[in-house]
């Protein structure tokens, strides 16, 4: 069967609109506020051809290779908490963004320029590398430029899930019994997005929930 992704709010997996609290499990970096919104997207086909992607938030999103950062990626080069990512959204809607390299042991790179632990501008489609082999295409969503916007008529309506499914972003086989898939152990590889050819054999890069 196809890989499936699931999102938050799809097949009523994700908070309802009246919910104050995030339903995803705590962390050292989550606080009980709702969760923010997703601005931007990383992609990657570095690992995989078939290819890994990331959402973004608005405020610092930490790259790095240990699982408590927001965007996870194992690989060798990468270190603990390789990168910073910050997204800024104006008064007036205005969405910009910028990443830090954060001491790391093999750098940062933003369309080839070495980051020099200075804060970088990025813009929409920009190529961030992150240590040696990590090519991450950086995708900003300014919705005001883009004219869209919330509907004002929208119309919710409940649906069932097909399967028990993380609440947050999460890649993997459609329709698979292993409990990897339908209820991933907090904190555990699983719980977090995965290569869209759902491959275990190498850990993959992942985005822990917030």
């Amino acid at each position: 069967m196809a890989d499936k992704t699931y999102v938050p709010g799809m097949d009523g997996a994700g908070p309802s609109k009246e919910s104050s609290e995030s339903p995803v499990r705590k962390s050292s970096k989550v606080s009980d506020t709702p969760d923010k919104p997703v601005l931007g997207f990383l992609y990657s086909v570095s690992r995989t051809s078939f290819g890994e992607f990331w959402p973004l938030y608005l405020g610092p999103n930490t790259i790095g290779r240990d699982s408590s950062c927001d965007v996870v990626l194992a690989e060798g080069t990468v270190s603990g908490e390789h990168a910073t990512l910050i997204i800024h959204q104006e008064d007036d809607g205005e969405v910009y963004a910028g990443v830090k390299d954060n001491g790391s042991t093999h750098g940062v790179k933003v369309n080839g320029k070495s980051a020099h632990f200075d804060v970088v501008g990025c813009k929409n489609m920009d190529i961030i590398k992150i240590g040696k082999a990590y090519e991450l295409l950086f995708i900003l969503v300014d919705a005001n430029a883009c004219g869209i916007k919330q509907a004002e008529n929208f119309v919710e309506v409940e649906q069932k899930s097909a399967r028990p499914v993380n609440p947050r972003i999460f890649t993997g086989p459609a329709g698979g019994t292993s409990a990897r898939f339908s209820n991933p152990a907090p904190g555990s590889a699983s719980d977090r997005t995965r290569s869209m050819d759902g491959g275990d054999n190498t850990p993959g890069g992942g985005t822990v929930p917030r």
